[in-house]
């Protein structure tokens, strides 16, 4: 399914800031937390011909909202650097009702791209199409 990296890396940046002007009327953030979501676990879900894929759009939600990085993030704690681990982590542990065990592997490639776009101070339009499409490139295994 090399669609799904591509369609979230989009949706992902759609979350962001600067969005672009027709997105302006919908709640930003929506994009990511429920979009990503909704995509991966209907199209997996239709593909398999099973519901369990359909587990992915409340994982989804949970990793998204639950572990920001950004500045009102309440994971300081970890440092600059380790708060975009951890949410990088999150994002890609949020395929295991997909993925399975490979969601481990997932979650650690997704973690170092976090850090890494954070590290290198990519600009930010281009850091949300990686995050995006990097936190989910196992899907194209699937």
């Amino acid at each position: 399914m090399v669609i799904v990296p591509i369609i979230s890396a989009f949706l992902y940046r759609f979350g962001g800031q600067e969005q672009v002007e027709f997105l302006r009327p919908f709640n930003q953030k929506l994009w990511r937390w429920l979009g990503i979501g909704v995509f991966i676990g209907i199209t997996c879900s239709i593909m398999r011909q099973s519901f369990i894929p359909l587990l992915a759009i409340p994982t989804y939600i949970i990793a998204i909202q639950a572990f920001p990085y950004g500045d009102n993030s309440y994971l300081t704690f970890c440092g600059q650097l380790g708060k975009h681990f951890v949410a990088g982590l999150a994002f890609g542990l949020a395929s295991f009702p997909i993925l399975g065990w490979w969601a481990l592997l997932q979650a650690l490639i997704s973690g170092a791209a976090f850090l890494t776009i954070e590290k290198t101070k990519i600009n930010n339009p281009f850091a949300e199409w990686l995050r995006g499409g990097v936190g989910t490139i196992l899907f194209i295994i699937v």
